[in-house]
């Protein structure tokens, strides 16, 4: 059982590092069409979460254990990947975990993004929330979700205006 729970914990991280790379590649051709992003820092901040996030996971499964595969948590994130893919494809070169936003260039409004204006947000709430419980990591649950969303308040105002301008 342990082997599958490191599978799971690895392919996680995994499409993670996917996604940040995609990004990274997805930055560099916005800023070549004169992208300009809002509030660069709070990326970095939450980037950093991220990465404190996962090690966190790491340490209470490796501290408590676990007995058992909750197939209903792991749904839950297959779940969230799957939107999380959906999101990408929507916006193709626009996906980016910073906000960017190129001047004259219409907001995406496919896939996803025709039903919520931010349905990346949600998936992050889904899997701050799905991540932990599967593991068994109660501790990295409530921390991380509280220092995510204050993040996510910070950030969000600076993603409006930006739109706005």
């Amino acid at each position: 059982m342990a082997g599958f729970i490191y599978t799971v914990y690895v392919l996680v991280i995994v499409q993670k590092v996917y996604e940040y790379r995609q990004s990274r590649s997805n930055e560099r051709w916005l800023r070549d069409r004169g992208g300009r992003e809002s509030r660069g820092r709070v990326h970095h901040w939450l980037f950093g979460l991220q990465i404190l996030f996962y090690s966190a996971i790491l340490a209470e499964l490796q501290i408590g254990g676990l007995e058992h595969v909750n197939a209903f948590w792991l749904s839950i994130i297959l779940t969230a990947f799957i939107g999380r893919f959906w999101c990408m494809h929507a916006r193709g070169k626009f996906w980016n975990h910073k906000h960017i936003v190129v001047p004259r260039v219409l907001v995406i409004k496919t896939g996803p993004y025709k039903f919520m204006r931010y349905p990346d947000y949600l998936l992050t709430a889904v899997e701050l929330v799905a991540i932990p419980l599967f593991f068994g990591a109660y501790v990295s649950f409530v921390l991380f979700l509280l220092l995510h969303g204050v993040l996510t308040i910070v950030r969000l105002p600076g993603e409006q205006s930006l739109r706005k301008a």
